[in-house]
């Protein structure tokens, strides 16, 4: 982040020096001051070359992006994590549930991952998003649009535990 705000930084300043008003930058905030304007006025010359900058220099501004800080991979254990979490989600919603993968959330989602719940109530069944930031759960809610809760694919809460593989002996005759 910081490499592209020092190449903006650049790109500004060659530009305002070209312009002649580089001396009304403010580096620290990155921005023109209101001395700016008391210079177009005196100086109309710099008027048309100052419009012709600003759309450009509001468009890069607005086009930054923040870091993605959300780890790589989704809680290692995510079922148990669920399961084991009465505080915050209740018995009832747990007892029977389905559960989708995780998945990475998306920009007006808070926290890192997203897991959704697929409560089986009769006669419709609810949908609940659980929010977390690396192995915690932070937020727990009924599922909106943005979660895509009702097109996941979902699996049993607890899943079916594998028979244990029973040693056989073979009897050899001697």
């Amino acid at each position: 982040m910081r490499n592209v705000s020092a190449a903006m930084d650049t790109v500004v300043r060659a530009s305002l020096r070209w312009r002649g008003i580089l001396r009304f930058y403010n580096a620290n905030t990155g921005c023109l001051g209101t001395e700016v304007v008391a210079a177009l006025v005196k100086t109309p010359r710099l008027i048309t070359p100052f419009l012709a900058f600003l759309p450009a220099a509001l468009i890069a501004g607005c086009s930054s992006t923040l870091l993605d800080n959300a780890p790589a991979w989704p809680p290692a254990d995510y079922r148990k994590i669920i399961n084991d979490s009465k505080e915050v989600i209740p018995d009832e919603l747990t007892k029977g549930a389905q559960v989708s993968e995780p998945r990475k959330t998306i920009a007006p989602q808070l926290y890192d991952w997203v897991v959704c719940l697929k409560s089986d109530t009769k006669p419709t069944p609810s949908f609940f998003a659980v929010f977390f930031e690396g192995e915690k759960i932070q937020l727990v809610r009924r599922a909106v649009q943005i979660d895509q809760c009702e097109m996941a694919d979902y699996s049993p809460l607890a899943p079916p535990v594998p028979p244990t593989a029973q040693k056989m002996q073979i009897k050899r005759k001697t």
